[in-house]
């Protein structure tokens, strides 16, 4: 969600190259890999000497970072009821497997399916909707770690430690 867009567009109005303004943006992981990108590039071209500065955080860091000014534009999957927030994107989880995992000869697999299995979670974002969707399904995973970065997330998954539930986002493109 994006919070703090009539801040920027009061930035941009000011100056038509923002010569030695800084953009302060606070994202989560995943956006910040697969969002950002693309939507900096335009930014850029218009804005060639205005600074950015990106803050990695959770979904409440995020939202506790626009809310005490210390980034001008969050960018986070949970909505904070004091910001003003739009939707940039949707996105699904998706379940990952070891690849010997009896699980993963499967197509589709609820998340019923995983009540009781080893898992890693990310304790960096998304967890609200994850715990929400487990709660709804009476699923109870047996969450062995929850680590902040995807690639530690990834190679115990790929190490058979355990299973994961993630945003699609956060899939490599590999």
């Amino acid at each position: 969600l994006l919070a703090g867009a009539q801040r920027l567009a009061a930035v941009t109005k000011a100056s038509d190259k923002l010569a030695g303004a800084t953009l302060r943006i606070g994202s989560v992981q995943s956006a910040a890999a697969k969002l950002l990108p693309g939507w900096l590039r335009p930014f850029r071209a218009l804005y060639p000497q205005a600074g950015i500065t990106l803050h990695l955080g959770t979904d409440q860091e995020v939202n506790d970072w626009v809310l005490a000014d210390a980034v001008d534009i969050g960018i986070s999957g949970e909505p904070h009821p004091e910001l003003d927030n739009s939707v940039v994107a949707n996105d699904d989880f998706v379940l990952i497997l070891p690849a010997a995992h009896p699980l993963a000869r499967n197509a589709s697999i609820g998340l019923e399916a995983i009540d009781g299995e080893r898992a890693i979670f990310s304790g960096g974002g998304g967890n609200q909707q994850l715990d929400a969707a487990l709660a709804a399904t009476g699923s109870s995973p047996n969450v062995l770690f929850r680590a902040r970065d995807n690639a530690t997330i990834f190679g115990m998954v790929r190490e058979g430690i355990g299973l994961t539930v993630m945003p699609d986002l956060t899939l490599p493109d590999d």
